[in-house]
């Protein structure tokens, strides 16, 4: 199928000021309504524990706006959406109002033509897209292609950023355990009076390890023993 890879390219150029998942999913219903002409685009998201889909991000042709489903929405239509591996049709011929729970009552009487395609991410499955009511005719297999590559695009830049984000957290770490260590070796620097020395330390030590508790132990240098000196925590 056709696909329109010039809406594909400034989709993925919108992505490239997107710097969390909820911007990248905007950017995503900003550009379906123009590109497959639908009235609605919405992206429902899994919550944390699967059981449900919330809408996080919604875009409306002016004049038609649907009211939906307070908080999260299960055993519904979009649940199975999620599993599909390809973008799904449905026409009017196969619709039935009692597939759209998530919608208002008055709305679901309106809806005539309906797409659907999962995004995928590394993770798992993140949620579905749901593009309803073409503005003239009905979708095509073009804009079915469109969703499912848009989608793909979607699951891969929420990839990189998550990666982004692993690599930030760990360059912070990694920087907040050298700041610890310096702050230790000036402790070491500053006196020699154990007394002082044992607590600081046993309080680094249990802040670098985020322990609850660090004890300190010597070895006697007669005896070559252990023997217990401090606890912090």
């Amino acid at each position: 199928h056709m696909v329109k890879w010039s809406d594909l390219l400034t989709l993925v150029s919108a992505f490239q000021s997107c710097r969390d998942v909820n911007s990248v999913l905007k950017a995503l219903v900003g550009q379906l309504n123009h590109v497959v002409e639908s009235r609605a685009s919405l992206v429902w998201k899994l919550t944390r524990d699967g059981q449900g889909l919330s809408c996080v991000a919604s875009s409306f042709e002016p004049g038609w706006r649907a009211e939906l489903a307070r908080g999260t929405v299960s055993e519904c239509w979009l649940n199975e959406m999620v599993e599909i591996p390809r973008a799904r049709h449905i026409s009017e011929k196969e619709l039935d109002p009692g597939l759209f729970l998530h919608l208002s009552e008055n709305d679901r009487a309106r809806i005539r033509k309906a797409l659907y395609a999962p995004i995928a991410t590394a993770r798992g499955p993140l949620g579905v897209v749901e593009v309803l009511n073409k503005e003239r005719g009905d979708f095509t297999a073009d804009d079915a292609a469109f969703l499912e590559e848009a989608c793909r695009l979607v699951g891969r830049q929420i990839d990189a950023l998550e990666t982004i984000e692993a690599e930030r957290e760990s360059n912070l770490a990694a920087v907040q355990r050298l700041t610890d260590l310096y702050d230790i070796s000036r402790v070491l620097a500053s006196t020699l009076e154990m007394s002082e020395l044992l607590p600081i330390m046993g309080e680094k030590v249990r802040d670098i390890l985020r322990a609850e508790a660090a004890n300190i132990w010597l070895v006697d240098s007669e005896s070559n023993e252990l023997f217990f000196v401090h606890q912090s925590g």
